[in-house]
């Protein structure tokens, strides 16, 4: 009896050790410790807007940009800004931000994904193609009170140039794939973007609407002698292009729909595209695919594709297709592996109609494309 009475007394001390340690692991005992966190901004150029502050206690949490620890969006009152939160738990955080100039409440990006407000992170660590990893902007709260300074960082004004070799095949018969070099000088700005011989302006932006003037080369086109079936046709050249574009995103989606006319009046047509478009970023990677409709009406199909009565002969009959819409792919890719050095790749597919597959100077329904380069970032 005396026996058991002992062990009862040894188990309830054992319990009793077991709830202390618990309790002292939950910081029952004691209070927690925490400190105040001063956050200042530096680097603010443009007096208008809001900066919006994301406070991040994981790793998570910061690589989803959601559940912040503290957050907030504070006006913009000079070239500084100091921001304080209050009983902050000590331990490791991290520090995103941005400038909000036409506060819309998003982080407006280029056709790259690259950001076109300022933005800055804690540590002043610098992105690539995405945000810096983790470890790179963790800082400590180990004391009463910590004063972080974060300066302002902007991808705007930025230039790039490089070389992109492009191969394509051709639709049009006994044609072989054809070479060409692709120069690309690129320009990052606000409202004007410019990535090879394509160049766009935003004259008008609303929320996550943004309608663009653009300019662009055609590179539709052949010589009667890239092959035998083409002899006695006329050559049919490259052009330039001028129109609009309008683009919204919708979720995770970019849509757009443009409208370009040929500006030099080679073809005197009209073309465009209808294209829906997702953007996957990680680390050092950004992959983007789209898929929609281009579009060219009777006299673009009638330049290219067409064949004139001067052009007929033994084995090609005279042929004017009409209005033409084709199905189209197009895949992105671009991997940054230095910080200045970036590879770029585009893969494109084009499904011709009836209109054009009819074409007695074609033996091919498809038309397709592969670039791949390096551009060197300033």
């Amino acid at each position: 009896m005396k026996n058991n009475l002992i062990y009862i007394y040894l188990v309830k001390i054992i319990l009793i050790q077991f709830v202390i340690l618990f309790l002292m692991s939950n910081n029952l005992f004691g209070e927690e410790k925490k400190g105040t966190l001063k956050i200042k901004v530096t680097g603010i150029v443009a007096s208008e807007g809001d900066i919006h502050v994301g406070l991040f206690s994981t790793k998570k949490d910061y690589k989803n940009k959601s559940n912040q620890y503290r957050k907030g969006i504070y006006p913009v009152t000079g070239k500084e800004l100091i921001i304080t939160y209050k009983e902050v738990k000590y331990g490791e955080y991290a520090i995103i931000i941005f400038h909000d100039i036409n506060k819309n409440d998003t982080m407006d990006s280029n056709s790259l994904g690259l950001p076109k407000e300022p933005f800055g992170f804690s540590n002043d660590a610098t992105p690539g193609l995405s945000a810096p990893a983790y470890s790179r902007v963790t800082f400590l709260i180990n004391k009463e009170e910590v004063l972080h300074v974060v300066k302002l960082q902007t991808f705007n004004q930025r230039w790039s140039i490089g070389l992109a070799p492009m191969v394509s095949t051709s639709p049009y018969k006994e044609a072989p794939a054809y070479f060409t070099p692709i120069p690309i000088l690129a320009y990052q700005g606000d409202r004007l973007n410019i990535i090879g011989p394509d160049v766009t302006y935003s004259i008008c932006r609303y929320k996550e609407m943004k309608l663009n003037l653009g300019v662009r080369f055609n590179f539709n086109g052949y010589n009667e002698d890239d092959s035998d079936a083409l002899k006695g046709m006329e050559d049919k050249y490259y052009s330039l292009d001028g129109g609009l574009e309008w683009r919204y995103k919708i979720w995770e989606l970019d849509f757009k729909i443009s409208g370009y006319y040929d500006l030099l009046g080679i073809n005197k047509g009209f073309n465009g595209q209808v294209m829906l478009s997702h953007k996957i970023e990680k680390d050092k990677l950004i992959f983007e695919m789209g898929a929609g409709f281009n579009w060219m009406d009777d006299q673009f199909v009638d330049y290219y594709f067409g064949v004139d009565a001067s052009e007929r002969s033994s084995g090609r009959s005279e042929y004017h297709p009409h209005f033409s819409i084709n199905p189209s792919l197009s895949v992105w890719l671009f991997y940054k592996f230095t910080q200045h050095w970036i590879l770029v790749s585009l893969l494109t597919v084009e499904h011709f109609d009836a209109e054009i597959v009819d074409s007695p100077i074609l033996d091919d329904s498809v038309r397709g494309s592969f670039l791949l380069g390096v551009v060197y970032r300033f």
